[in-house]
C-alpha cells in the first residue's frame, strides 16, 4: 500500500480516494487516473496492488516475498511464496556476481535474469505457485 497526501490537503474537510490498480499492474498502476484526480482536488490517495505486485527472489540470500508481505527463506516460505525461481542451489550459487535476483513483473508475465550471465528464464504459473 502507498499513500500520497498533497500539500493542499485540508484537515478540516478531509477526503481520501482509494485507487486499486487494474489488471496486472502494481501499486503505481492507478497514479495516472485516480491519483491525478485526487491530488489535484486536494485529496489523499491510497493505492493498493491487490496482491499482484512484484515478487522478488533474492538469489544471493535465498529469500522471497511471502503472500502476506513478509520476507522469509525460500525453502521455509514454500507455497506461501509470492514467487520463487525454480533453480537448484548449485545453479543459484553458480555466479560470483553479488545481489542477484529473480523477479516476476506481474501476475501474467514473469521472467528471471541471472545477473552476470544475461540468461533469461521463462516462468509459468499454476493455480498455486509460480515456477521457473
Amino acid at each position: 500500500m502507498m499513500v500520497q497526501v498533497p500539500s493542499s490537503f485540508d484537515q478540516g474537510k478531509p477526503c481520501i480516494v482509494t485507487a486499486t490498480s487494474s489488471g496486472s499492474r502494481g501499486v503505481y498502476g492507478a497514479i495516472a487516473t485516480a491519483g491525478e484526480w485526487g491530488l489535484k482536488n486536494g485529496c489523499a490517495v491510497a493505492y493498493t496492488d491487490k496482491g499482484s505486485g512484484m515478487g522478488v527472489h533474492d538469489l544471493q540470500n535465498n529469500t522471497v516475498n511471502r503472500i502476506d508481505g513478509t520476507r522469509q527463506g525460500a525453502t521455509d516460505a514454500g507455497t506461501s511464496s509470492n514467487f520463487t525461481a525454480n533453480l537448484s542451489d548449485a545453479d543459484r550459487n553458480a555466479s560470483t556476481w553479488p545481489r542477484r535476483t529473480a523477479s516476476r513483473s506481474s501476475t501474467r508475465t514473469r521472467s528471471a535474469i541471472r545477473r552476470g550471465t544475461g540468461a533469461r528464464i521463462r516462468c509459468t504459473r499454476s493455480s498455486s505457485r509460480t515456477t521457473c
